[in-house]
């Protein structure tokens, strides 16, 4: 006699971010207040991710980073914010690929700002598929 067994699928999770760590060295923790602005800033997902520079393609406006500043007003969801443009944003290269670095073109404004790491849709941050 045979049973029939149930379909199981793994649900495929994407990079998972370990920690956030400015120019200073020190890492960002929520609601940090930063009196000095950062140069750039590396991202450190879970070591067993590479993550795909197509996510983070400048030129092509997929970005699965963001960092978004308020428009002066310490409000993000009253449609004056102002989306940064980074000089560069890419994966480290090997061994560090579960690395991302953003360095900003010009000195960031006194305001507040949001990361953004989009983790759905098009934009989405995502890893190279793994070999097995």
């Amino acid at each position: 006699m045979l049973e029939q067994l149930e379909d199981r699928r793994l649900l495929a999770l994407g990079p998972q971010l370990g920690g956030i760590q400015p120019t200073d060295g020190n890492l960002l923790l929520d609601g940090d207040v930063r009196q000095v602005a950062p140069t750039d800033l590396t991202f450190r997902f879970d070591r067993d991710q590479q993550i795909d520079p197509a996510t983070l393609n400048l030129a092509t406006g997929v970005v699965g980073i963001q960092v978004v500043r308020s428009g002066n007003d310490g409000s993000f969801n009253d449609g004056n914010e102002v989306t940064i443009t980074p000089g560069f944003l890419g994966v480290n290269a090997a061994p560090k690929q579960n690395e991302v670095v953003l360095r900003f073109k010009e000195t960031l404004p006194d305001d507040n700002y949001q990361i953004r790491i989009l983790g759905k849709g098009p934009n989405a941050l995502r890893s190279l598929p793994q070999p097995g």
